[in-house]
């Protein structure tokens, strides 16, 4: 349990952003004419907003969403068998638009019966998204599909998550909610343990 909020608290309290920027070369009236670091992440006849700082100008589309860092998480109450079951998980992602990619690190504690037990899972995970994922879009749909090694209390297992995402960028044009609802199958010496699970989460992209 120590170890979850210690990751979450590295994880929230570390901005990832980027800006895009531009330099006026001519004034006249109300036009200008600008020359932008990153010339596919603006539009003619698109409209943004832009916010002076001592630095550069920040464009409203935000930056490139190439990469990202997530942060999820899940709980689990279940009644019979009285389980709790709590799962913090974080992956970087690599998007490639149409589909993202990257490694994922979880860790889950359950406590049960006066037991408590961490188990942590190692893998990967890929979105397929329905709409394109580039700067401007505010929401994606998605399929998310995971592949985890679990090891915990003398035991390993294998694990697959396959289930739908919706990414909500709400905070900024960098800053997301994500959410999912997965339905995960664990083998474990010979035995497999299937159910499902909602999660939720941030990501910043940059």
């Amino acid at each position: 349990m120590i170890k979850l909020l210690f990751i979450a608290s590295i994880f929230f309290t570390y901005n990832f952003s980027q800006a895009q920027s531009f330099k006026v070369i001519k004034l006249s009236g109300k036009k200008a004419i600008v020359e932008v670091n990153d010339p596919t992440l603006i539009s003619v006849n698109q409209t943004y907003n832009v916010g002076e700082t001592t630095s550069a100008p920040a464009v409203g589309k935000g930056g490139k969403r190439e990469n990202a860092l997530a942060m999820n998480f899940s709980f689990i109450n279940q009644t019979s068998p009285s389980v709790s079951l709590m799962t913090l998980s974080g992956n970087y992602l690599w998007n490639f638009k149409t589909y993202e990619v990257g490694p994922v690190l979880s860790l889950t504690n359950s406590s049960g019966g006066g037991v408590s037990t961490s188990t942590t899972e190692i893998g990967a995970l890929g979105f397929y998204n329905f709409n394109p994922h580039k700067p401007g879009t505010e929401t994606i749909f998605s399929i998310l599909g995971q592949l985890t090694i679990g090891s915990g209390s003398g035991n390993s297992s294998t694990n697959i998550s396959i289930g739908p995402n919706y990414k909500w960028f709400l905070l900024s044009s960098d800053h997301c909610f994500s959410f999912s609802a997965l339905y995960k199958m664990s083998q474990a010496s010979g035995t497999t343990v299937s159910g499902f699970l909602l999660t939720a989460g941030i990501s910043t992209y940059f």
